[in-house]
């Protein structure tokens, strides 16, 4: 049988049982060291998300390993994270190979009245088996889309590597006082390397600054003022924003009301926005936020912008999740754009050992300037089996569609199984 071809994945499963370690205890030292390995076979259907290409299958097997250092200390903590695949393609032994390494760095220090933080992630990816909700840096940390997003979902019968490296620190000051400033910068680059013939793919980049000072008027009344630049590049073009924008928060023990007003300079204009929004907590830990407003654009067009999150323990078995945000920026490229993503998900304990897990994600591009939209989705269910403390059993099943104003509608599916081992020692 095929799946029983010898693969890196069966020869970890073998030697796991040497990297037996005993039970976690932060308290020695608050320095954690993590292994984790897994073996997955994947069928997939129309893997390239090409419309017309229904029928075309992939099998894959996909080897994983990762290891990771945490140190921690009651006003700061220092992780680093690495690891790598070894993918096999069945229907096509030249496309088989490891792939990586992907490493992140994260520190995080807090002061009497300041704090700090610094992250950097790189990843090499195959493009062959990517897609959109595959991309390391698929949404960062301010809600983001890729700077290379529509292209890449682009390119059909696509080759090559996708290599990221992203940079992220924040310095804050008055932290705890009545007033305080924060400088924070992000960088991302985004190279690809071997790609095939006529390939739509292009090298992108972008970097953000921002300085934000905060007064607090009393116990319940904050206002702020934040000094924005962004500089984005994909290809030959450049595109570059400033901003200036103000707020106004107002609080109370569980309900906080706020509002803020943004101008943006872009290459087309000026875009204006107002907006408002609320955030409410709930017992047991659930919460909700609601932020609405109206965006002029540069070219003097009305839109909307918005973002909502809600999390919420349905019971002590089982939590709810989803957020939402639409924001209206500039491309390179394709100038202004509206961006929305939607994630939701639904967990729930069915006994002390399994575990479901039901996830959805969305992504739309809409280009404001020719009407133009490009639509990627996913839903996706998990059924998973904690086999002793370290080992786990999961399958699961996928629907992935793209839709396309020019080129169409596609739909991929895919079913998978993975085994794997997690476990984390003091050292």
């Amino acid at each position: 049988m095929i799946l029983a071809r010898p693969t890196l994945g069966s020869l970890a499963v073998l030697l796991a049982p040497a990297f037996v370690t005993g039970p976690v205890m932060a308290q020695e030292g608050g320095r954690l060291v993590s292994f984790d390995l897994s073996q997955r076979f994947e069928a997939n259907s129309n893997v390239d998300l090409d419309p017309g290409v229904e029928d075309e299958s992939a099998l894959l097997s996909t080897t994983r390993l990762g290891f990771g250092i945490t140190s921690a200390t009651p006003i700061s903590t220092l992780g680093l994270q690495l690891g790598g695949l070894y993918r096999e393609d069945f229907r096509d032994t030249e496309s088989s190979g490891f792939e990586g390494p992907d490493a992140s760095l994260s520190y995080d220090r807090r002061g009497a009245n300041s704090g700090f933080s610094f992250g950097a992630g790189y990843s090499s990816q195959d493009v062959d088996y990517l897609d959109a909700f595959d991309l390391t840096d698929f949404v960062d940390e301010t809600g983001e889309l890729p700077p290379d997003f529509n292209d890449f979902e682009d390119a059909f019968e696509r080759t090559g590597t996708r290599e990221s490296l992203r940079v992220n620190t924040t310095l804050s000051y008055g932290t705890d006082g009545p007033y305080g400033v924060s400088v924070s910068l992000s960088g991302r680059d985004v190279s690809y390397s071997d790609l095939s013939e006529g390939s739509t793919l292009e090298d992108a980049r972008d970097f953000n600054a921002s300085v934000t000072g905060r007064i607090d008027l009393n116990p319940v009344i904050s206002t702020s003022t934040t000094l924005r630049y962004r500089y984005a590049e994909e290809g030959d073009d450049v595109e570059e924003t400033t901003g200036l924008g103000f707020g106004v928060d107002y609080r109370q023990a569980i309900v906080t009301y706020s509002t803020s007003f943004d101008v943006n300079r872009v290459d087309e204009g000026t875009r204006i926005g107002l907006s408002g929004g609320i955030a409410r907590d709930f017992a047991g830990e659930g919460r909700l936020s609601l932020n609405l407003g109206l965006v002029q654009t540069a070219n003097d067009d009305l839109t909307w912008n918005g973002s909502a999150a809600y999390s919420q323990p349905l019971d002590p078995v089982s939590n709810v999740n989803v957020t939402f945000r639409r924001a209206v920026s500039s491309d390179p490229e394709e100038g202004e754009t509206a961006n929305t993503v939607l994630s939701a998900g639904y967990t729930r304990s069915l006994s002390r050992l399994t575990s479901l897990g039901i996830n959805a994600q969305f992504a739309r591009t809409e280009d404001l300037d020719i009407d133009a939209t490009d639509t990627t989705g996913r839903v996706s269910a998990t059924l998973s089996r904690q086999l002793t403390r370290d080992w786990s059993l999961t399958g699961g099943l996928s629907h992935t569609f793209r839709e396309e104003d020019d080129l169409g509608s596609a739909s991929s599916e895919s079913v998978f199984v993975q085994i794997g081992r997690s476990f984390v020692s003091p050292f």
